[in-house]
């Protein structure tokens, strides 16, 4: 009579099992260590200031986007340019070390009020869209080639 039960496979061995669960734990605690060192470690501040620059940005791509694509309505681009706007009030707030800096303020001034002049203006064609998003644009570089971090 054979000793080995019916359904053992040849070759398997406790330890193979043992060392494999071993292994995915610690590549699953490798992975969650990082995580939770990354949610620790992660500023407010600098997400705000992070999130601010994205927003502003994303919108200015859907500017050009629309350009493009020839949709230069006021109701294309008057939420864009307000978005825009409405990231701009909140500039020394995102970037508290600059708020105290003159030309930041300055900067910080010339974007509200190129986007509030855009949305005065409310432009309906893609010559004024275009003209808008200049105006936008100068004024971010104004700052961006002085504080970019």
């Amino acid at each position: 009579m054979n000793d080995v039960a019916p359904n053992a496979k040849k070759g398997s061995s406790a330890f193979g099992r043992y060392f494999f669960v071993l292994l995915l734990g610690l590549v699953i605690g490798a992975f969650g260590a990082v995580y939770a060192l990354n949610a620790l470690s992660s500023n407010p501040q600098s997400q705000f200031q992070q999130g601010s620059m994205h927003v502003m940005g994303w919108n200015m791509g859907q500017l050009k986007q629309n350009v493009a694509a020839a949709k230069c309505s006021a109701s294309d681009s008057i939420p864009r340019i307000q978005a825009i706007n409405v990231m701009a009030r909140d500039l020394e707030s995102a970037f508290p070390k600059y708020a105290d800096d003159a030309a930041f303020v300055k900067a910080a001034t010339d974007l509200r009020t190129s986007s509030n002049n855009a949305l005065m203006a409310a432009p309906q064609t893609c010559d004024g869209v275009s003209q808008a998003m200049r105006n936008i644009g100068l004024s971010c570089e104004g700052c961006h080639s002085k504080f970019k971090d």
